[in-house]
């Protein structure tokens, strides 16, 4: 069992996480791992946990870290174009 612990900006979580957790269950079920996102509690609200074969953690947190680039890049964007208004 391997571990991998990194950041996601938190604001990003929820898009990742989906209604109910049906984006996040479907990403665990495609690379074969547990993800754990943190609570309101944690003293870090950015850190992700993922667990599972080392390749598969790999893999996820690959995957994990473009979809943060594009919700971020897409949450830019759409500040940029309400400025122009």
């Amino acid at each position: 069992m391997y571990m991998e612990e990194f950041s996601i900006d938190s604001s990003v979580h929820s898009r990742i996480i989906g209604s109910r957790g049906r984006n996040v269950v479907k990403i665990m079920d495609m690379f074969k791992v547990f993800i754990r996102f943190p609570r309101p509690s944690d003293p870090d609200p950015d850190l992700v946990v993922i667990q599972g074969a080392e390749d598969d953690v790999l893999d996820a947190k690959d995957h994990l870290l473009n979809l943060e680039e594009e919700y971020l890049r897409i949450k830019n964007l759409n500040k940029f174009l309400i400025n122009l208004k």
